[in-house]
């Protein structure tokens, strides 16, 4: 379920590594008292003439892939970041305003792959192009294809299940790898950069 507000959509990005054979853990949101932190986006603007995403990633990630409270940006496609946020101490994120075609980039603390909320936000917000989940070690990446289908990619995530012999973040994979045609996505994970 998307959860909206006046200072931009929630998350929950951490998602849960002890659940085995499941489907997506739609955690964070319920009860939790949410904070919304803008920070100044400045700080990753440093890139020069030959701005990027991919520079913007790196200055996020070697900021924030070891923090443990959550940060967002909204990138757009020049690689300029135009909205920052942190949630403070909590595990739920109100991320930042993100312009049409922007990325979205959040560290995951615990490092694991993207929780349900994570990609029912990434569904139903229609400016957000791509999002990223950075760990300290690996990195996770889903970008909507011109052939995305958003409604039944959020029903199909109520009802994904994997391999019970998968943990968490390989089971998120599993299924994300399996689903890339049907639903118009194209997924990836890497080493954090």
């Amino acid at each position: 379920m998307l959860f909206l507000c006046s200072k931009g959509d929630i998350m929950g990005g951490r998602g849960t590594s002890g659940v085995m054979g499941g489907g997506f853990l739609h955690g964070g949101g319920g009860d939790e008292e949410l904070e919304y932190h803008p920070i100044f986006p400045a700080y990753f603007n440093k890139q020069g003439r030959f701005a990027s995403v991919e520079g913007a990633e790196k200055i996020f990630s070697d900021k924030y892939k070891s923090a443990k409270t959550e940060y967002a940006v909204s990138v757009d496609e020049l690689g300029f970041v135009h909205s920052a946020s942190t949630s403070g101490n909590k595990s739920v994120t109100i991320i930042p305003p993100i312009g049409k075609n922007h990325t979205l980039m959040h560290n995951h603390p615990g490092g694991s792959n993207f929780s349900g909320v994570d990609l029912n936000t990434f569904a139903t917000n229609k400016n957000m192009k791509t999002m990223k989940a950075i760990g300290a070690d690996k990195t996770y990446s889903v970008t909507k294809t011109k052939r995305f289908k958003a409604e039944s990619f959020v029903k199909a995530i109520s009802k994904a299940r994997w391999p019970s012999k998968l943990e968490y973040s390989e089971g998120v994979e599993w299924w994300l790898k399996k689903n890339e045609k049907a639903f118009g996505y194209k997924y990836e994970s890497y080493k954090t950069r």
